[in-house]
């Protein structure tokens, strides 16, 4: 079974900023896959940090992020894995 990490990234003190945490928190809400966990993760990047080092198949951010468009795009942000050398560097990037 494919174990996948979801998550929440924000500050609830700043508006629109709190937006993966209302994310996170709507999922949980709802029945999952087995092996999906869901975490708010706020601002602790630390915890965030660990999690991804945990051994999860995939991990989904969900934040907000200025792009220019009108509030409330969504846009898919998918790093290129080719450019990265080793496992090593892919984590390191990950977690910066």
């Amino acid at each position: 079974m494919k174990r996948i990490l979801v998550a929440g990234i924000g500050n609830i003190f700043f508006g629109d900023d709190a937006f993966g945490c209302e994310v996170a928190s709507q999922l949980r809400r709802k029945p999952l896959p087995e092996g999906v966990r869901v975490i708010d993760f706020g601002i602790r990047s630390y915890d965030l940090a660990y999690a991804i080092m945990d051994g999860y198949d995939a991990t989904i951010l969900v934040d907000a992020t200025p792009q220019g468009s009108a509030p409330g795009t969504i846009y898919l942000i998918e790093p290129d894995l080719k450019s990265w050398t080793n496992c090593r560097t892919r984590r390191l990037m990950l977690i910066a």
